[in-house]
């Protein structure tokens, strides 16, 4: 598998993520030291053969948000 490049060099400081108080930046590792399902996020396919595999949940999530807005619609049309 071909991951992509984040772009940024390693052990460089990533500056504006903060995601502690009072934390110092986080620092950036090499690519390959990252879990390969984080790559994976990236790639449009990937997810969207999630979407359309009905043994994923995301298939259902996305059935069942489909279901609720065609029946509010029919809900709120006056007849």
């Amino acid at each position: 598998m071909s991951k992509r490049k984040t772009g940024t060099e390693e052990k460089a400081t990533t500056t504006h993520l903060f995601y502690h108080k009072n934390a110092p930046d986080p620092i950036a590792l090499a690519d390959d030291e990252y879990p390969d399902w984080l790559w994976d996020l990236l790639d449009e396919n990937k997810q969207r053969a999630k979407v359309e595999n009905p043994a994923n949940r995301q298939f259902h999530k996305k059935a069942n948000r489909e279901a609720i807005k065609a029946a509010n619609f029919m809900s709120n049309k006056k007849t």
